[in-house]
């Protein structure tokens, strides 16, 4: 019960989505909110225009690049890795989409370090991290 009473009120926190991140060992990580939605209505606020085709572009895009940094993976493509990741890594950044830049984050480092298996490990991770940022970011873009 008491898991669930910190997931509703982290949601109640203004997080989009949450959820308890595991490390290898199975423990339990702090929850990390998918869009940290405050600091993407300060963003507007600051550029003082509608974020939303700045979403729109993003999700356009998403998928690329996931489906980019996979085929890397499978090729054993360290370097191919290393870049998508860092590609990915700013985009979800620039729009506070706090897990999936961390993701993101990890898997250009194991790219950089030619630990494509360590990135193999995650590609589960990524896909899931992918669909999460869509629903998160679905309410701030235009369609």
């Amino acid at each position: 019960q008491k898991r669930e009473d910190d997931v509703m009120a982290a949601a109640a926190a203004g997080a989009v989505a949450v959820s308890e991140i595991e490390d290898e060992r199975g423990e339990d990580m702090e929850m990390t909110a998918v869009l940290d939605k405050d600091a993407l209505a300060l963003l507007e606020e600051e550029m003082g225009c509608d974020v939303s085709p700045i979403v729109d572009a993003f999700l356009g895009l998403l998928g690329q690049r996931v489906e980019a940094i996979l085929t890397a993976i499978e090729a054993g493509d360290a370097t191919g890795v290393k870049q998508t990741a860092h590609t990915l890594k700013g985009g979800s950044a620039q729009l506070v989409l706090v897990r999936l830049s961390q993701l993101a984050l990890e898997m250009e480092t194991m790219g950089r370090e030619g630990n494509v298996a360590g990135a193999t490990a995650l590609a589960e991770t990524l896909k899931e991290e992918q669909i999460q940022a869509e629903a998160a970011l679905a309410p701030y873009g235009s369609g």
